[in-house]
Formats: C-alpha cells, structure tokens, sequence
C-alpha cells in the first residue's frame, strides 16, 4: 500500500478548543492546517501507512468501524490534538503575506517572547510523547483486531510504524530552526540530535 496523504480531519479545531486551552477566536484555518500537518507527517510515523489509510477512507466514506472508532476516540485524538497544538504554537503568531513574513500586533495583549513559546511547545510535546505510547501499547495489545498495523503494505513508499520509542517531529536546534521529522532521521548528527541540543 502506497503513502498517500490523508482526505479528512481526523479531528475538528471545535474538538481542539473544547479540550484545551486553545482560545475559541483562534482560527479554524489555523487549527485545521495543524491538525492536517500532524496526520500526514507524525501520525504517519507512529501507526503507519496501511492504518492510516483505512481510517482515512473509512471517515470519506462514512463507514468508520467500530473498532477504528475506539482507536480515534480514545487514543488517536488527544495525540494529534496535542501534537497541533505544538504545530499552532510554532506559527500562531506569524503570517505570510504579500508583504513578507510578518508578527500579528494587538493592541489589548502582548506577544509571548521564545522562551515562552519554547516552554509551552515543551509541554504539549510532552503530553504528545505520552498519547503516542499509550497508541503503541493500545495497538500492540490489540494486534489482532489491527493486522495494518504490522502490515503497513509492501510498496516501496510504504512507512512502518516505529514501535522502538517515538521521537516527536519538532525540535529546535541552536540555530532555533524547524527540523523535519525525515531530516532528523537521515542527518542525526548534522542536527546535533543525539546530543539533545535543544533550547
């Protein structure tokens, strides 16, 4: 089964802002865009093509099973919920427009600095890492009712879910710069990875 990139949300920003502290003005186009990141590149990692797929197709269609469904509720949607958040966190505050890269003002509030920024992606990092293992333990337990899962498919784009820990897409470097989840993996040392040189 090939990579494809997923069709629908899995979740929707009402789900992000009703179980967090995402504040109910904040764009659902932002949220979506995050929520969307998240699928395609982390999701993808964690649970694998052929899993990701069939879920994928059965929300198109309608015709989710109940099987895939305590899968999404329970263990699925807190992960990609928290994991956009640290996505939103990281972009919330600057838009491109057709005047370059520029920092939203308000008048009524005042912009958390890096440090900030840092501190609060840390934390929904953390809470990520948490939700992905529980997908892991959930998964590997229930081996049988998920044969994808082991199964991802034999193309040769096909990506396998990596069972040996999980190692979050965003980190900033001392260069402070977004590392691509594939990047790291290919130039570990380039990076300064293995060192956990992060602020």
């Amino acid at each position: 089964m090939s990579v494809t990139l997923t069709t629908t949300l899995f979740i929707s920003s009402e789900y992000v802002k009703r179980t967090s502290v995402v504040d109910p003005n904040v764009d659902d186009k932002y949220i979506g865009t995050s929520i969307k990141r998240v699928q395609d590149i982390e999701l993808m990692y964690l649970i694998g093509t052929g899993l990701l797929n069939e879920i994928d197709g059965q929300i198109s269609a309608g015709t989710l099973t109940q099987l895939n469904t305590t899968l999404l509720n329970a263990h699925l949607a807190p992960f990609i919920r928290a994991f956009s958040i640290c996505y939103l966190l990281e972009y919330d505050d600057l838009k491109i427009t057709n005047k370059g890269i520029v920092r939203k003002n308000s008048d009524n509030s005042v912009s958390a600095d890096q440090i900030d920024i840092t501190r609060q992606i840390n934390l929904y990092m953390a809470e990520a890492k948490f939700y992905a293992k529980r997908v892991e333990l959930f998964l590997l337990q229930n081996i049988t009712d998920y044969p994808l899962y082991i199964n991802a498919g034999n193309a040769i784009d096909t990506i396998f879910p990596m069972r040996v820990g999980y190692d979050a897409g965003i980190h900033f470097t001392r260069r402070n710069r977004y590392v691509p989840f594939i990047e790291r993996l290919r130039y570990p040392g380039y990076y300064g990875i293995q060192n956990e040189n992060y602020y």
